[in-house]
Formats: structure tokens, C-alpha cells, sequence
């Protein structure tokens, strides 16, 4: 697991308020949902595989794959079970997972939209507020395991140090 974001909760500028302890717990529940997967090795390793190691991954980048965790069949939407498989495959429980599953569906709705999750406001706030350190882990991922090869001119130009060392 990679040390730079594996606190047991994310930094969420979430509204939590303040009086109201059960709201707040639930809030670090999801927040303890979402860090888990955004640690997952899959996570990271697609990352990874997504970006150059000249320009890391961005909160778009991040949203996707995301959603791509939960939206293993390729449908449309996502539901509480998938959110729920996802955050089980993390060793997680049923609390963090339903509490996640409320911050994404925060209208009580049975699915969501791949548009509905890329504007949901908890997200892509975690997202953004965590984003660099999200960067820092993919590239340790890519130091540990490498970049994943297209076979393309590219591959060959970063394989060999970058584009700078052909002219050194």
C-alpha cells in the first residue's frame, strides 16, 4: 500500500456538521471507502498504465478509472452492489460501503449515471483534494512495476530515458 495517501481517512473538504456525530461518522466511513480504493493496486497500476510518465494522471483520469472499479459489467449505471463488491474487495464492511454508496447517491437514488458521478460534488472534491498525492503513488507504481508497453516510438523514447537522451 502506498504510504503517501493510506491514512485512514482521505482530506475531504466535505460539510460535516458539526453537532451531529452520526453524519460526521458516516462521512469518515466513505472517506475511508474511497482512500481504500484509491490505494487499490489495480487502481494504480491502470493509472499508471494510462499516463506517461511525463504527465501524470489527472482528476478526469481519476474519475474514470473510479468508475471503471465500480462499473465492472460496463453498463451505464452503477449501483449500491457494485459499490459495495468493490469496497468488500478492499476488506472493507458493509458500514463503509453504504456510506460511500450515500455520498454518491446523496438523492437515495437506486442507480447512477457515469454523468451524475463525475459531477458528484463529494467526489470530485476528495478527487481534487487528493490528487497529488493520487500523482505521487502512480509514480512510484511506475518506478516499482514500470510503464506498460504499446510497442509504439514512444515507448521507446521513454524506455531509453526519455527524449533528451537520444541527443545526449
Amino acid at each position: 500500500m502506498i504510504n503517501s495517501i493510506s491514512s485512514p481517512t482521505l482530506t475531504v473538504p466535505s460539510a460535516q456538521p458539526k453537532d451531529d456525530k452520526i453524519a460526521a461518522s458516516k462521512v469518515q466511513n466513505a472517506d475511508q471507502a474511497l482512500n481504500a480504493l484509491l490505494n487499490d493496486s489495480d487502481m494504480l497500476q491502470s493509472l499508471s498504465d494510462q499516463s506517461l510518465a511525463v504527465a501524470p494522471p489527472s482528476n478526469t483520469v481519476v474519475l474514470s478509472t473510479l468508475w471503471g472499479l465500480f462499473n465492472i459489467t460496463g453498463s451505464h449505471v452503477i449501483t449500491k452492489e457494485d459499490v459495495q463488491k468493490a469496497v468488500y474487495a478492499e476488506g472493507l464492511g458493509t458500514t463503509q460501503a453504504n456510506d460511500l454508496w450515500a455520498q454518491l447517491s446523496p438523492d437515495g437514488k437506486d442507480q447512477i449515471t457515469a454523468g451524475d458521478f463525475a459531477q458528484n460534488t463529494y467526489l470530485t472534491k476528495a478527487v481534487n483534494a487528493n490528487l497529488s498525492a493520487e500523482q505521487d503513488a502512480v509514480n512510484v507504481k511506475r518506478v516499482e512495476g514500470g510503464v506498460a508497453k504499446s510497442g509504439t516510438i514512444l515507448d521507446s523514447i521513454l524506455g531509453t530515458g526519455g527524449i533528451l537522451s537520444i541527443f545526449a
